[in-house]
């Protein structure tokens, strides 16, 4: 079922004062177009950051009730059943396969929004099996440019996350056969599942749709851009294009010299196995660091059983939040000393990381993908190995005892911030727009 969200017809503005109602138009296409985590929260500041500039911003993806809406022109579609029960037969699960390739429902809504919105562009996210990339299949026909963010591995990974089914890193299946995914049970540790996104990532690569439609790939890292380099894929197609601060998430320079209120430590985040969740909860477990305060502000696969964890051990000093609003996140981040981003798969560029700098706070992050990049040890914030919770807790209490170096580091890292200001987001995202031959 197609909705305009808006509650208005989608060739009308809700807001006729606003300036985007006059500019260029573009169309962004996501799964969720609600909070989730941080390509979500990506998504919500480029309309905003568009808005401002004058263009005229259109949105779709997936119904729900808790999507954002502020007023632009909204397509959505009937979420897709994407997995197979558990217990599902072979048939059911090529069933799901075949859904992910191919969504009827986000054609249709694709051209719905193609003929009313009329877009100058449209400005692909992850469409990936909620959507299908039968999303792209109008665009390619019309030949309406289109741009799209790489937010993940997706189009290297059947699995996304370049994890096997054992947790471990691994980058196995790039630019080859999938067969290695579906041996390791990468995803959800189920052959069948496995061989069902092994298929369906397989066929996508075999139509070559994403090369035959989008005509320039956003990547926030740099070693994205690498590892999709190194795969032979997407070549001369790739831009450096990093995630973008708004004003409201930077701290005034005039407190970027103050002290933190409390010594507490936020990891704001998934709560998965790749985020390296269990070696920080585990940190925060030892006797050094009980006198310190973890706040976890998030959601997640794993936030029973860490919350079970925490209570049979006793740890006080851990104090989970759920999921916060983008002013109560401020506040934390605020309120802490560090932020933490301990995770143990190859992130490509975590927001939780910009947030945190721009709030004049160092960050303690895992060595690995593209965190290096946002984090300059010793001077911004410190790295460690993925995994180590030894190196992680001495970091942590490294940071902690030096209240010089806090407010030193601070200071750098909100000077870092700068790099990802709203002005540089949007000349790099027009100049793209630009070259493709939008604008």
């Amino acid at each position: 079922m197609l909705r305009s969200e808006s509650g208005l017809s989608p060739l009308m503005p809700s807001n006729t004062s606003s300036p985007s109602s006059t500019g260029p138009r573009v169309l962004l296409v996501h799964k969720f177009l609600r909070p989730e985590g941080g390509a979500e929260s990506y998504l919500f500041r480029q309309a905003e950051l568009l808005q401002r500039a004058g263009w005229r911003v259109g949105l779709l993806g997936c119904q729900d009730e808790r999507n954002i809406n502020r007023g632009q022109p909204v397509y959505t579609v009937e979420p897709p059943e994407i997995t197979a029960p558990q217990g599902a037969t072979w048939w059911q699960q090529l069933r799901v396969t075949w859904r992910s390739l191919v969504n009827s429902q986000a054609m249709s809504a694709m051209r719905q929004a193609l003929s009313e919105f009329r877009p100058d562009i449209v400005h692909f996210h992850s469409v990936y099996h909620h959507l299908s990339p039968s999303v792209l299949e109008p665009v390619r026909r019309r030949g309406v440019p289109s741009v799209m963010t790489l937010h993940d591995f997706k189009l290297l990974c059947p699995a996304i996350r370049l994890l096997d089914g054992a947790s471990r890193r691994c980058m196995q299946c790039q630019g080859r056969f999938n067969w290695h995914a579906v041996q390791e049970r990468c995803f959800k540790g189920s052959y069948r599942a496995s061989l069902g996104v092994a298929l369906e990532s397989q066929l996508t690569r075999w139509s070559r749709i994403f090369e035959r439609t989008i005509r320039a790939f956003l990547s926030p890292s740099q070693f994205l851009i690498q590892a999709y380099e190194t795969a032979g894929l997407l070549r001369g197609r790739l831009h450096h294009q990093p995630y973008v601060l708004l004003e409201k998430d930077f701290v005034h320079p005039e407190n970027d010299s103050s002290p933190p209120r409390t010594n507490a430590v936020v990891f704001a985040g998934r709560l998965s196995s790749e985020k390296g969740i269990w070696s920080l909860v585990k940190a925060f477990a030892h006797p050094e660091l009980r006198g310190v305060e973890l706040r976890v502000l998030g959601t997640g696969p794993l936030e029973h059983e860490l919350q079970t964890f925490v209570r049979m051990h006793c740890l006080q000093n851990i104090r989970f939040f759920g999921q916060v609003d983008p002013d109560s996140l401020r506040h934390h981040r605020l309120d802490c000393a560090l932020s933490v981003v301990p995770s143990i798969s190859y992130d490509n560029s975590p927001l939780s990381v910009y947030e945190s700098l721009a709030a004049a706070r160092p960050v303690i992050g895992s060595d690995l993908g593209g965190i290096p990049e946002l984090i300059e040890h010793g001077v911004t914030g410190r790295l460690v190995p993925p995994g180590d919770e030894a190196a992680l807790r001495n970091a942590i209490l490294e940071s902690l005892g030096d209240s010089r170096w806090l407010l030193t580091a601070g200071r750098a890292a909100r000077r870092v911030a700068e790099r990802f200001s709203a002005t540089a987001h949007l000349n790099g995202l027009e100049s793209i727009y630009r070259r493709v031959g939008a604008i």
